[in-house]
């Protein structure tokens, strides 16, 4: 099959010439003395409100499950970061500071703290 260049694609390996051999794991890109063979990357997107906020999450690679698994993994982090400093959240701990202000102090993790006093 060929792409929109003219460029042979192969078990979803762009090659640069039709004579290149065909690695068997398409994952692996090699050069061969005629002609060069790269993986084919597409972009993955996930789209997310959060925080109040609307999120794009994009992921350039060749394998759908590991760009899928990078693009989940950002979306955690960002929910956990929500969950600590959200106003909007009964339970996160700047709203708890927000409540005990001038009245009890409050125990935060490590990290709000160095992100409000450093």
């Amino acid at each position: 099959m060929l792409d929109s260049s003219g460029k042979v694609i192969k078990h979803g390996v762009v090659c640069q010439t039709k004579m290149q051999t065909i690695s068997p794991r398409p994952s692996k890109a090699f050069v061969s003395k005629n002609s060069e063979c790269l993986p084919m990357y597409r972009e993955f997107k996930k789209y997310e409100k959060l925080t109040g906020n609307d999120f794009e999450i994009t992921v350039v690679k060749d394998g759908e499950y590991w760009a899928n698994t990078k693009i989940e993994l950002a979306m955690e982090e960002i929910r956990r970061i929500e969950n600590l400093l959200s106003t909007c959240k009964e339970n996160s701990q700047t709203n708890q500071i927000n409540q005990h202000a001038g009245t009890a102090p409050v125990k935060v993790d490590k990290e709000v703290f160095d992100l409000c006093f450093n």
